[in-house]
């Protein structure tokens, strides 16, 4: 394990996601967040994202319907006119529906287009989210999609 430097601060992992989301933002105004519970106060499930929508605005940071296909296939089109989308499934048990999106249409655009329409997307999952879950809550899909 690498040692940090002497006088680093500690940074938990979800902290880091947000830094990076909001470090995006800023530097790239086609930028959007959009997802399951991401807008408005709520964050994201985990409330990780809680401040984007205030800093960003309600156009840049939204809410979509739980559906997952549309959230992934969106990102082709978003792309396709020049947005880069960073969107959000819930938990990693919900995004089944979408990944035949991923990998029929996000992962086959820019080929298909000859170089035309490349994907810009961040897909964000959380994947084993906590204890007493259930069965729709907690499963680690990580070899599915590596």
């Amino acid at each position: 394990m690498k040692e940090l430097p002497e006088n680093a601060e500690k940074v938990v992992m979800v902290d880091c996601a947000l830094f990076a989301i909001e470090e995006l933002m800023t530097e790239h105004k086609e930028c959007l967040l959009y997802g399951q519970d991401v807008g408005g106060r709520l964050g994201g499930v985990f409330r990780e994202a809680a401040t984007l929508a205030q800093k960003f605005g309600d156009h840049r940071v939204f809410n979509t319907a739980i559906q997952e296909a549309f959230i992934v296939g969106s990102t082709v089109g978003m792309s396709a006119v020049g947005l880069k989308p960073i969107v959000e499934v819930q938990f990693a048990d919900y995004l089944w529906p979408g990944l035949n999106q991923l990998f029929t249409e996000v992962s086959r655009s820019c080929y298909l287009s000859n170089g035309k329409w490349p994907v810009s997307m961040i897909l964000r999952v959380p994947i084993g989210a906590y204890g007493s879950g259930g069965p729709y809550h907690s499963s680690s899909i990580e070899s599915v999609v590596w």
